[in-house]
C-alpha cells in the first residue's frame, strides 16, 4: 500500500486498485462510484492519477465535478435545487425560491455550535450533526 499524507493506493485480491483518501474534514473515505459502490482501478498509475486529481481539487476548495466521490458540499446543492436543477419539470417561482434561499440561510448556511452544515460535503454529514 502506498501512503501519504493525504491519502493511500492498496492492491485488492482482483488485482484491481482502491483509493483512500482524507477528505476535508480528516475523516478517512474510500473513492466511490454512483452507485455507492468502492471506485477501482485496473492499473496503479490511473489510481493515482485519480488520487492527485482529488487532492488538488480539494486543496482549492473546489468539489471535482464528480458527486458520486462525496465532496459536493451541501450549499452548493442546494444551490442548484433552487437554481433549477430539480427532479421535477419547471423552474420555482421567484417567492418560492426566496423564502427556500432565507431557510437555507437559517438553517444550513448558518453555523451552529462551531459546525456549518453548509461547509460540508454531503456524504460526511452525520446525523449529530443535523441534531446539532
Amino acid at each position: 500500500m502506498k501512503r501519504n499524507k493525504f491519502g493511500s493506493i492498496r492492491q485488492l485480491r482482483s488485482g484491481r486498485f482502491q483509493v483512500r483518501y482524507r477528505d476535508a474534514h480528516g475523516i478517512n473515505r474510500t473513492a466511490k462510484t454512483n452507485a455507492g459502490r468502492a471506485l477501482t482501478f485496473t492499473t496503479k498509475t490511473d489510481a493515482r492519477t485519480y488520487l492527485i486529481h482529488l487532492e488538488s481539487a480539494m486543496d482549492q476548495g473546489k468539489t471535482t465535478g464528480n458527486p458520486s466521490i462525496g465532496l459536493e458540499l451541501l450549499r452548493d446543492r442546494v444551490e442548484k435545487y433552487i437554481s433549477g436543477a430539480r427532479l421535477t419539470k419547471g423552474q420555482l417561482r421567484a417567492t418560492t425560491a426566496g423564502l427556500y434561499r432565507g431557510l437555507a440561510a437559517d438553517y444550513i448556511n448558518k453555523p451552529v455550535n462551531g459546525i456549518c452544515l453548509g461547509d460540508l460535503p454531503i456524504k460526511s454529514i452525520t446525523r449529530a450533526d443535523v441534531r446539532n
